[in-house]
């Protein structure tokens, strides 16, 4: 059975060496739990959540019809 993956997921082996590299040169403080969080653009963050950034910022092209919705967590307005 083959597994078809997004193309931003296929190389996770090079993209992990260039997250290292790239975390190497961020601010980084010792997280509450134990393990690190680095500043990124002005926030703090796991680096699991800075990826997903990139990888967002990287990868999503708005186009004029797009419509976003933003909304506190659990407020109800869904």
């Amino acid at each position: 059975m083959t597994t078809y993956l997004p193309k931003h997921l296929q190389d996770q082996e090079g993209r992990r060496e260039e997250c290292k590299n790239f975390f190497s040169v961020l601010p980084k403080e010792k997280g509450w739990m134990g393990s690190y969080i680095y500043n990124y653009q002005g926030f703090w963050e796991s680096p699991r959540i800075i990826e997903g950034v990139i990888a967002c910022q990287q990868q999503f092209q708005a186009q004029d019809s797009d419509i976003i919705l933003v909304t506190p967590p659990k407020s109800g307005t869904t």
